[in-house]
């Protein structure tokens, strides 16, 4: 609820702001497409606003356009600072809002919060280096971000190698699935992303085998004082961690869906020694159990999560699925 400029109370629903007697303030829609059009209008004045430089770079920008001198917007009427506030409320794209924002100083500054809501809020967390390295680059740049996420979600599997090695793993789905006889062009393509994953594994264990994910779980959940939800889940039917290029490559199967269950093949929970941070138990390909004699206490995704957890002081409230 809202009070009108000649006094009167008004709501608002998703498409528009109204007053008590049934007249329309705003029509939000048309509001947003003349956003649209500002941000892209040449005759908007472009002098000193730090929020009209490179969009690769805005992330570096947006405190200091937050402390800018204000000004009216050039060529334009003058809107209200919580008319666009409320405006960017309605919006539900990170980019649309960040386009929004480019109109001027006033836009970029009215709009910060939504923005940040936006941008921070309800994030999946893959057990990868450079997923929580993105996330905690952007609450260094941003510290006013933190405040704004409630909930993240983190994903409990990571890349790893299978224990009876990938193509095993491949005929195995091909007896489970029923799929047709591999042809020629399958199986390069199979062999090639078992090369990539195989890589992307090796890189990724000294992420997950050494304390690693505990450590900057532990640093993220600290910069997230009003977390309220952790949900944990497993990935989905199909689903693939980020930043590595075998998933697109597994298209070109003649009998690709994009629910195969490659899941088993090339992601799962991790172990490791939480004593030594290295691998101290495993299964080889033949399945026989290896266990050193100095191993110490074993660690996977539960354990440090607990151990995050703990350290972190949150007191957010952990949902699994």
């Amino acid at each position: 609820m809202s009070i009108s400029n000649d006094g009167q109370m008004a709501s608002h629903d998703n498409d528009m702001i109204i007053t008590g007697d049934g007249k329309i303030i705003i029509d939000v829609d048309e509001l947003t497409s003349e956003v649209d059009k500002m941000s892209t209008d040449d005759k908007i004045s472009t002098d000193d606003d730090p929020s009209n430089r490179d969009p690769a770079n805005i992330t570096q920008v947006l405190p200091n356009a937050n402390y800018a001198p204000l000004h009216k917007t050039s060529s334009k009427p003058y809107m209200p600072f919580d008319v666009i506030h409320l405006i960017a409320t309605h919006m539900d794209s990170a980019v649309e809002v960040g386009k929004m924002r480019l109109a001027s100083k006033d836009f970029c500054c009215a709009a910060y919060t939504p923005f940040m809501k936006l941008i921070g809020e309800g994030r999946t967390i893959y057990p990868r280096y450079d997923c929580f390295g993105k996330f905690l680059s952007l609450l260094a740049a941003n510290p006013k971000l933190g405040v704004h996420v409630r909930n993240i979600t983190l994903v409990s599997e990571g890349l790893r190698e299978h224990e009876y090695r990938s193509m095993w793993a491949w005929e195995f789905l091909e007896d489970k699935l029923d799929l047709p006889k591999f042809s020629v062009e399958d199986t390069d393509i199979i062999n090639e992303v078992n090369y990539l994953h195989a890589e992307e594994a090796v890189d990724n264990a000294a992420f997950l085998n050494t304390g690693g994910y505990r450590t900057m779980l532990t640093r993220l959940l600290s910069r997230l004082p009003r977390l309220e939800t952790i949900t944990i889940r497993k990935l989905r039917q199909g689903e693939h961690t980020p930043g590595w290029t075998g998933p697109n490559l597994l298209q070109g199967l003649s009998f690709y869906r994009p629910d195969l269950d490659t899941n088993d093949i090339y992601y799962g929970d991790w172990k490791y020694d939480s004593l030594h941070n290295r691998i101290t138990e495993y299964i080889d390909e033949f399945g026989e159990e290896f266990k050193e004699e100095d191993a110490g206490p074993q660690a996977s995704f539960q354990e440090d999560f607990d151990a995050a957890f703990l350290a972190s002081g949150t007191m957010a409230t952990v949902v699994e699925v």
